[in-house]
């Protein structure tokens, strides 16, 4: 016995059953948009930022916190690389703004960085380091942070067996004989800038001497060997010293009645000035997430580097403008140190 369909109940089922199929279709497209390929495949690739520093700093403090960032962001799968740009601050801040730059170029500037124009803009007073310098600094307030990388306060120590045993028998010290002491310092124009404040707040008639040491290890075996005995120096790169006990720190002084605390290095990135809004957010919370990361904490650390908090957006616009005259400041009272 045959069994024959009947034609109305098969124009009746094909519509429904071509909706099953387009139903089917449509949710197995969501969940796998590319019939073959894993869906992270879909994912558009993370862009390779590059972080620029000036030559000047490449074998600094800086060089390592930049080589840290980017080697942490590489193993978040956000590959990211270290430049260099040739010459001194002036001249690699004027290159990197007029060279045509992607969204994914970034400057690292710090304090130093600040303190070298102060110091390359009253080097003369007519010429090309001047102008350039304060075309440098122009540029760098147009510039758009998106990270604050770390922050370190400035601290004074001494041999663990000096007889110094706090920062105002040092001062006293210095009143007696502003040459009695030489100080060692790692961070160049900034450091000193900050020695001579320090010197002058306390009211010392004379010059201070200072010798600059390209690391702490170097400044420490300058105290060892007795051709400096005082160092000053972000507290992080001195850390492992002060850990040992072979360093003892001195409570910075608070001898100009304002309350200050010990002035700060610090490294921030920028962006150019016509970097998209949508990137400039992208990137502050790449750099805000990275700088909670533990691990990327942990490594800066043990590179001698104190990790930033977290600032705010009006923070970080603030910073570099605010430096600038702060380093113009203090390059007006530097002839209170002088290099030994």
């Amino acid at each position: 016995m045959s069994v024959q369909s009947d034609p109305f109940v098969k124009r009746a089922l094909w519509p429904a059953l071509l909706l099953a199929v387009l139903a089917y279709v449509v949710a197995d497209f969501v969940q796998h948009p590319f019939l073959g390929v894993p869906s992270d495949a879909a994912v558009t690739p993370e862009a390779h930022l590059t972080l620029w520093l000036a030559q000047t700093e490449a074998s600094e403090e800086a060089a390592t916190t930049l080589h840290e960032t980017a080697n942490s962001l590489l193993l978040q799968g956000r590959p990211a690389t270290v430049g260099v740009l040739p010459g001194g601050s002036s001249q690699a801040v004027v290159r990197f703004f007029s060279t045509p730059r992607s969204s994914e170029d970034l400057l690292a500037v710090s304090s130093g960085t600040l303190a070298d124009l102060a110091q390359e803009r009253t080097s003369t007073f007519v010429g090309e380091d001047p102008m350039r310098a304060a075309l440098a600094q122009h540029l760098l307030t147009r510039a758009i942070p998106v990270g604050l990388l770390s922050r370190d306060p400035l601290t004074i120590a001494v041999p663990s067996e000096s007889s110094i045993h706090s920062v105002g028998e040092l001062l006293r010290d210095l009143h007696d004989s502003p040459r009695q002491h030489v100080f060692a310092i790692t961070d160049g124009s900034w450091a000193a800038d900050n020695l001579a404040t320090l010197v002058q707040d306390a009211g010392v008639s004379g010059i201070v001497p200072y010798r600059v040491f390209p690391t702490t290890e170097e400044a420490s075996l300058a105290l060892s060997a007795g051709s400096a005995n005082v160092v000053l120096a972000p507290h992080g790169t001195i850390l492992p010293q002060l850990r040992a006990h072979t360093l003892r720190p001195l409570a910075w002084p608070a001898t100009n009645g304002r309350g200050i605390r010990a002035p700060s290095s610090w490294i921030e990135l920028l962006a150019t000035p016509e970097t998209p809004t949508q990137r400039v957010d992208q990137l502050r919370r790449r750099f805000r997430a990275l700088t909670h990361d533990l691990a990327w904490r942990a490594l800066l650390r043990d590179g001698g580097q104190t990790p930033a908090g977290d600032p705010s957006d009006a923070g970080l616009q603030q910073l570099v403008p605010t430096q600038i005259s702060r380093a113009a400041e203090l390059q007006q009272i530097t002839l209170h140190a002088e290099r030994y």
